[in-house]
């Protein structure tokens, strides 16, 4: 794929002539909503002034206890041994490689893009979507990561005192799930990440699926081959026809185009043959065990530990119920959990978190 493609198919000789189509609809980081607080750490007292706010929240959330621990979760395949297997982190870094470039190309706001891209997936909890059927068997109520990841930004990080992140990221952290369809009456980088996100996540799984002998190449549906040869030459595509589309509407398009559509026969082929129940029923017998340890030594804060926890540490700590002994919190002192619940006392933090609950009505203050 050359810049012959898009004289070919769009009839321009380069993307240049479109560059920055939709800068008149990029969200006014003056317009924003503010932080819930007005300074909460000497870092919003030096920097908080001087700095673009999306740009600065980017900055927190790449420092912040959720970011690492992205690390060490399931995006879709649990416990591989291939270095190549897209993990969490691995995913959104990939998020943030699309959404700003479309950001970019389009003239949104490419660091609100950036923060949002960043912190989009930091409420998942262990093992991914096997995690959230665990917790809904358990409670009966499902488990939403996009809630849950504003949760752990607003309530958990900092020893419960939160990040102190501008509303207009949380609020993109919130919406980040859903279809590809553009939300109305909110910045349009939201529906950037969104779609983004799907593109990332959707491109990067048949890889992936394909790495670990799930399907071979020669079962993809025949709409694969109009979206390129490789990953780079999908997302290539995709970006093209966004951004070519966008331009003549003069507002964000993807799903109406026929590159849009292509991507979305896609997707349901995804769900259908990939993403579904493949042998997890060890990683959801260790997650039960995870629940009855937190049950039994955290009464009463299993709702907020059990999504903190990484599959690494869940997967130790199924192993030591193995142990003909009782398992102690020594065995657990390094986990990240440990850490969190020892700032928490340090602060006298209260522990009731409605892990349910976003919290953003002070947006509207």
């Amino acid at each position: 794929m050359d810049k012959s493609y898009l004289f070919g198919k769009y009839g321009i000789k380069s993307l240049k002539e479109i560059t920055g189509c939709l800068s008149n609809l990029a969200f006014d980081p003056g317009q924003s909503k503010g932080r819930r607080l007005l300074v909460s750490s000497q870092e919003d007292e030096i920097f908080g002034d001087c700095l673009d706010p999306f740009w600065f929240d980017y900055i927190k959330i790449l420092n912040s206890k959720s970011f690492r621990r992205l690390k060490d979760k399931t995006q879709v395949f649990v416990n591989t041994d291939s270095c190549h297997t897209t993990t969490r982190a691995r995913h959104t870094f990939e998020v943030i490689g699309i959404g700003v470039m479309l950001a970019n190309l389009l003239g949104l706001n490419v660091n609100l893009v950036n923060a949002i891209c960043a912190a989009h997936d930091i409420g998942h909890g262990p093992y991914g979507y096997v995690g959230e059927q665990v917790y809904f068997d358990k409670f009966g109520k499902k488990f939403k990561h996009d809630v849950f990841g504003v949760v752990i930004a607003q309530k958990i990080e900092r020893a419960g005192g939160g990040l102190n992140l501008s509303y207009e990221t949380l609020e993109g952290i919130s919406l980040h799930s859903g279809s590809t369809a553009v939300i109305q009456d909110k910045p349009l980088e939201y529906s950037l990440v969104r779609i983004a996100d799907k593109i990332s996540y959707i491109l990067g799984d048949i890889n992936d699926a394909v790495r670990h002998g799930l399907i071979d190449t020669n079962d993809l549906p025949n709409i694969i081959s109009d979206l390129g040869i490789t990953q780079r030459e999908r997302v290539m595509k995709l970006v093209c026809e966004i951004v070519v589309a966008s331009a003549k509407e003069q507002t964000l398009v993807f799903e109406s185009t026929e590159l849009g559509q292509k991507f979305l026969e896609l997707k349901k082929w995804m769900y259908k043959n990939i993403y579904v129940d493949n042998n997890n029923g060890i990683h959801k017998e260790a997650l039960k065990i995870t629940f009855e340890f937190l049950d039994k030594e955290f009464p009463g804060r299993v709702q907020v530990l059990w999504p903190l926890l990484t599959d690494r540490e869940v997967d130790e700590l199924s192993r030591l119920t193995q142990h003909s002994r009782k398992i102690t919190l020594n065995d657990i002192k390094h986990f990240g959990i440990t850490e969190i619940i020892n700032s928490f006392e340090r602060m006298n933090t209260d522990w009731n978190i409605n892990i349910h609950d976003t919290d953003l009505a002070w947006g509207n203050r």
